[in-house]
């Protein structure tokens, strides 16, 4: 997988003309089944044909996708990029990574990376799967063990969740494990510094916003497709349209500033009940 994607050298570089990179975030794909191994969230997993008329109108827009190893690459340069680009990541490690993402992504020739909760994969025929994603191009991220929130746990838990769940992720496929998801969203400082000792070189937040090569490695910003985002939303998105872009700013900010009032468990239920009182 390739993209057209160039670098400028420094001689050429003009601030008012550097891309961006947009980090999409995906979850669960919804394929209509909620059995072993698969998983629909009323937010956040989105339907098979939208997520197929998402990566149609990437490829229809001609924005370049970038795999994180990529851009990463491009960013230890510090060279600007050319054009707006982006990167597309899953989280969690749900069968529909294999099954409905994988298959299309490959189709449209698009990279991406999964980052995979090890709670998530119960079958040994999951690990096979994750090869065959690797050996066509795709990168293996962790989401943790347990998929706790990682700002809960005491020192010892928090070094399990990422020694154990990027060594045993290294020991099944035989891809190094750099990049690192903390589930929610969830991370400070100090996570950031034992991943970093655990050998991440990279941690992907739910914070919305666009990435450059400036853009500090361990703190990378993703916006997350929804299921209710509008192909008009995400069209706007993809080409970095400054007003839609700053509304979900907007957005993410509020709903931070509502996990940290209320806390994180809080926020949860009061999401729950919300989501329960749907009609």
């Amino acid at each position: 997988m390739r993209s057209d994607f160039h670098i400028i050298s420094h001689e050429m570089s003009d601030d008012t003309n550097l891309g961006r990179v947009l980090f999409l975030n995906y979850h669960s794909i919804d394929v209509g089944r909620s059995d072993r191994g698969y998983h629909v969230d009323p937010v956040y997993s989105v339907k098979r044909d939208a997520f197929e008329a998402q990566l149609a109108a990437i490829a229809a827009a001609k924005v370049p996708v970038l795999s994180l190893p990529e851009y990463l690459a491009q960013r230890r340069q510090r060279v600007p990029f050319t054009h707006d680009a982006l990167v597309i990541t899953f989280d969690d490690g749900f069968r529909t990574d294999y099954e409905v993402a994988y298959p299309l992504l490959a189709r449209f020739g698009f990279s991406a990376t999964f980052f995979v909760c090890l709670s998530n994969i119960e079958e040994e025929s999951r690990w096979a799967q994750m090869r065959d994603m690797i050996a066509a191009g795709f990168t293996i991220g962790s989401h943790t063990l347990t998929h706790r929130y990682l700002t809960d746990l005491d020192r010892g838990e928090l070094d399990h969740e990422l020694s154990a769940s990027r060594r045993i992720i290294e020991q099944r496929t035989g891809q190094p494990v750099r990049y690192l998801a903390p589930p929610g969203g969830r991370y400070d400082r100090s996570i950031i510094e034992r991943a970093e000792h655990f050998g991440y070189r990279a941690l992907l937040t739910t914070r919305v916003g666009a990435n450059d090569h400036t853009s500090d490695a361990m703190a990378l910003k993703r916006w997350t497709v929804r299921a209710q985002t509008s192909p008009a939303e995400f069209e706007r998105m993809i080409v970095q349209d400054p007003s839609e872009l700053r509304k979900k700013q907007l957005r993410s900010r509020a709903l931070d500033f509502g996990k940290r009032l209320l806390g994180d468990h809080a926020f949860d239920q009061l999401r729950s009940a919300l989501l329960a009182a749907r009609p």
